[in-house]
């Protein structure tokens, strides 16, 4: 399955959100906010990166 996630800057560092699966983290760096998400996940996969 895929779900959306969007990340964000913000005025502290960096949110990411998966509306699909109500999650929402942060961090202060973007790979910190991606690290949140996949733990929040339960997942230590790397993600699958956008096809050009």
């Amino acid at each position: 399955m895929r779900f959306l996630i969007m990340l964000e800057q913000t005025k502290t560092g960096f949110s990411a959100q998966a509306p699909d699966l109500a999650i929402v983290t942060h961090g202060e760096t973007l790979q910190d906010a991606k690290r949140a998400a996949l733990q929040a996940f339960g997942s230590t996969s790397t993600p699958i990166a956008k096809p050009e």
